[in-house]
């Protein structure tokens, strides 16, 4: 649980240091047979101390929601929070997430219990870093290592995260109009195993599918659990202040 929480932190302190909207995820679990899994996000509003908690749960098969997002907003005063605390950014870091996530842990309960979702369970991270990239690019992971305790799929992969340029003008975005005029990027997540050759598992598209005025991706975290792999993908966005991190879940399953 240390590794969550760390990982959490070192998002809020973005989001406290700089003006830019950054969203905080944390998985909160797979179900026992891994056919489903939950995680919550939490994002700070920009012009106030308010946080907003969603928890999204997710058929990890379909890679589709399987009900609506459960959320909460809580008002965090930061004066008094940080008062007591000093200039520890991370404390308060800290007691502000782990609050927000807890409220909400009990107000998503009845969705959980129904999906299976066993708190905790969240199988292991086998990859993650902090960094966000803007502009084209390539990842590869490969994850061949598993924790003892998560039951092995059946073979070793590798995830290649392409992102490539949009020949989209900025005008075509009419829900959310883009406020650079840097290239507009979309990206196609594939896996590959060490008997199957590279297949799309996700694509995003410019025109009829969110995000919209994105500009880079890259590959966040790989969590497993058994032979399930969920994938959390950065993006930066446009935003009315700067630019917004946020993320792509992609969920998927190793066949040899």
């Amino acid at each position: 649980m240390t590794k969550h929480w760390l990982l959490y932190g070192f998002l809020l302190i973005s989001n406290l240091l700089f003006s830019n909207a950054v969203d905080h995820y944390k998985m909160i679990g797979f179900s026992k047979t891994g056919e489903h899994m939950a995680y919550h996000r939490a994002t700070m509003n920009s012009d106030s101390d308010g946080w907003h908690g969603v928890v999204y749960v997710y058929n990890t098969s379909t890679n589709r929601q399987v009900c609506s997002p459960i959320e909460a907003i809580v008002d965090y005063d930061m004066d008094s929070l940080m008062e007591p605390l000093g200039d520890e950014i991370y404390l308060v870091s800290h007691l502000i997430l782990q609050d927000l996530y807890t409220k909400n842990l009990a107000k998503a309960l009845p969705q959980l219990q129904e999906y299976g979702i066993e708190v905790g369970n969240t199988g292991y991270l086998a990859y993650y870093t902090p960094t966000y990239r803007l502009g084209p690019g390539n990842d590869t992971v490969t994850v061949s290592q598993f924790a003892p305790s998560t039951a092995k799929p059946p073979t070793s992969f590798t995830l290649l995260l392409n992102t490539y340029k949009n020949n989209v003008p900025d005008n075509s975005y009419k829900a959310q109009p883009c406020y650079s005029t840097d290239p507009l990027y979309s990206c196609k997540l594939l896996l590959k195993t060490a008997h199957t050759p590279y297949a799309t598992i996700h694509e995003t598209n410019a025109f009829n599918k969110a995000p919209a005025c994105v500009r880079g991706y890259n590959i966040g975290s790989v969590y497993i659990y058994g032979s399930r792999v969920v994938t959390f993908i950065n993006y930066t966005q446009d935003g009315y202040e700067g630019s917004n991190v946020r993320q792509l879940v992609v969920c998927a399953q190793v066949h040899d």
